[in-house]
């Protein structure tokens, strides 16, 4: 157990002092949004739900249509962050 700390504590060093340091802030940065991204879109959603349960709007179904669009971008912006990133 101990030397397996060791050894993720070596490869950590190791890491840092290669100089990829800016490389990998700048992945956890674009995942880490993106997943702020997806969280508000899925409020969004959640919001125009609640919003045509309460309030009479005759959108045919536009608003909910285009919350829900914009949560399966953010869902492909998130995949492509982890992906490409």
């Amino acid at each position: 157990m101990l030397k397996l700390l060791m050894e993720i504590i070596d490869r950590v060093f190791e890491f840092i002092q290669s100089g990829n340091l800016f490389v990998f802030f700048t992945k956890l940065f674009g995942i880490v949004l993106g997943g702020l991204y997806l969280f508000f879109t899925l409020v969004m959603v959640q919001q125009v739900i609640t919003l045509k349960k309460v309030v009479e709007v005759h959108d045919r179904g536009i608003l909910l249509l285009l919350s829900q669009i914009q949560f399966v971008a953010a869902i492909g912006i998130l995949l492509y962050a982890v992906v490409i990133l």
